[in-house]
Parts: structure tokens; C-alpha cells; sequence
């Protein structure tokens, strides 16, 4: 992303938007994302219907049942939608002063987006980094595999203590951002090899397996997800093998490499 970062205030809640020099795409890639997602929500909620159904459990019938209220509670929010651009921008990095504490919104790079910021609390060393570093499998969908990993390590340097990620627990240290940069540094470096020797997306997922990748057997980072998963779906069924995430954020960096 060229140019200064821009972002919507209002009140004490910031919102990134956009680069200045790309407003018009990011007003057309929104809109076109939300009318796919809209599009999406009759089969869902036919499908937790249908469940809701099957279902002898009083809980998953209740589940079920919330499930629908928000998609159509989501549906029906979207319809008269009408997406604001920014009004305020900054290089790098804007500091909202208040007397309870100041918050710094920075811009480090590329990483899950062209324009993920992180906010920053120095009085609670505290940093939320939404889905650019959490506790969970990295969706690389719309992301720069090749330069993350130096996102990471430019957030790495602010004094914190807390990671509050898009998914996942807080964490009180830096081993699961860690172990999240080096899986996506060791995937990209993988499948750079393997599409400058002229393999298939199919030919990369059928030889790089969770057993071999380092990223996820160092610090038990492999258990750590199967963990995770599980305690993040568990009204969803059975926690898919990990080699299946795998197998995805394979294909999403084969597709993304060269993003720049």
C-alpha cells in the first residue's frame, strides 16, 4: 500500500479504511465482498435449519437458533449500507489522547491485508492485532506472504506484554506470535521453491504435511492449534485434521506469492 493510512473517527472507536491513493478500490472490493457475503446467508441458515432439525439437543437447537437470528439480523443490517471513506489520515501511526489512557494506532506493513493497523496501549502493554497475528490458522485469502513475517517483526518491537488477536485467547507472552510468524514464513519459502521448480498447488499439498513443517512442531505450536480449534467451534462438530488448514493456507500462498 503506497500513501498515508487513513482512518474514520468517531467518538472514542477508530476505524482503518484505506490508503488514500486506493479509496475507489477499496469502496469497490468492500461492496463487492459484502454482496457475496450477503448473497451467503439464506444457505446458511438453511443449512443450521436443517440441522436444527437432525438435532435431538435442546443447546445445539438453541445454538442453532441464535445462529439464524444473527445472519438475519446481519442480512437485514446490509441491505441500506452505505460505506464511508475516511476523513482523517496519518503516515504510520496516530495517537488518540485520553485522560484513562493513550492508544496508538500504527501501521507496520503488509501482512493479513494491504491495511492492517494495531492498536497499541502502552499503560496496559497491551496490543491488538486483530487477524494479523492471533490464535488461530493465518488467512492468507487477501495476504502478502512474502513480507508478513516483517510485519511480525516490526509489531515485535513495541513494549507489550498482552496480544489481544482476532481469534483466540489473549496471550501473556510472545511464543504463539512467534510460532504464527514462522508458519507462515516456512509455508512461503516451501511453496516458493516448489512453484519456481514447477509444481502444482496439488503436487505442494500432497508433500508438505503438518509432520514436516518445523513452524508447527516447535513449541508444540501443532498442539496449540488443535486446542484452539476446538475451543473455537465447538458447535460446529468434529475439529478438521490440521493438514486440512494446511492443505488451504497452501493453496492461498501459491495463489498470493508475489503480492507486493
Amino acid at each position: 500500500m503506497q500513501g498515508n493510512q487513513a482512518y474514520r473517527l468517531s467518538g472514542n472507536q477508530v476505524d482503518f479504511i484505506a490508503s488514500t491513493t486506493t479509496g475507489q478500490l477499496m469502496e469497490d472490493l468492500a461492496m463487492v465482498r459484502m454482496k457475496e457475503s450477503v448473497n451467503q446467508v439464506p444457505k446458511l441458515t438453511d443449512a443450521l435449519r436443517e440441522r436444527a432439525g437432525r438435532s435431538k439437543s435442546a443447546a445445539e437447537k438453541a445454538f442453532c437458533a441464535d445462529q439464524i437470528r444473527q445472519l438475519e439480523a446481519y442480512q437485514a443490517e446490509l441491505r441500506d449500507f452505505k460505506l464511508e471513506l475516511p476523513t482523517i489520515t496519518v503516515d504510520t501511526s496516530y495517537a488518540l489522547k485520553d485522560p484513562a489512557m493513550d492508544l496508538h494506532i500504527d501501521y507496520h506493513g503488509h501482512s493479513h491485508t494491504a491495511g492492517d493497523v494495531f492498536v497499541f496501549c502502552p499503560r496496559q502493554r497491551a496490543i491488538a492485532t486483530g487477524d494479523a497475528i492471533h490464535g488461530y490458522f493465518p488467512n492468507i485469502y487477501d495476504g502478502f506472504p512474502r513480507v508478513w513475517p516483517r510485519t511480525i517483526d516490526s509489531v515485535g518491537q513495541a513494549d507489550f506484554k498482552y496480544v489481544l488477536g482476532g481469534h483466540g485467547p489473549v496471550q501473556s507472552d510472545r511464543v504463539v506470535m512467534t510460532s504464527f510468524r514462522n508458519y507462515i514464513e516456512e509455508l512461503t519459502e516451501k511453496v516458493a521453491a516448489a512453484k519456481q521448480a514447477g509444481q502444482t498447488v496439488d503436487e505442494v499439498q500432497q508433500r508438505i504435511t503438518v509432520a514436516s513443517l518445523k513452524s508447527l512442531q516447535s513449541n508444540g505450536y501443532a498442539d496449540f492449534l488443535t486446542r484452539a480449534g476446538a475451543e473455537m467451534i465447538p458447535h460446529f462438530g468434529l475439529m478438521p485434521p490440521l493438514q486440512m488448514n494446511v492443505n488451504e493456507n497452501l493453496r492461498q500462498v501459491y495463489a498470493n506469492l508475489d503480492r507486493v
